[in-house]
């Protein structure tokens, strides 16, 4: 169980690094919005793929790549 657990860990982890790769090398300038995702989990339908989504991961991702690429984040 543990192994299958690490594995949907990866992936999501490897996934978030190719979207955040590709929309720094595509772009100059990346904004992110403050989003409150707290209100939105309250949504019974939205709850588990906005919890599963790693808004925080993506945005901290996003940050450090634009500076290491000379890109600019908003």
């Amino acid at each position: 169980m543990a192994r299958i657990h690490a594995r949907i860990s990866d992936c999501r982890a490897d996934g978030l690094h190719k979207l955040s790769r590709r929309l720094i090398n595509e772009n100059q300038v990346v904004c992110a919005e403050t989003l409150a995702v707290k209100n939105m989990i309250r949504n019974p339908k939205l709850s588990k793929a906005i919890a599963d989504a790693g808004w925080g991961e993506l945005t901290r991702q996003i940050q450090y790549k634009g500076e290491w690429a000379g890109r600019q984040t908003v």
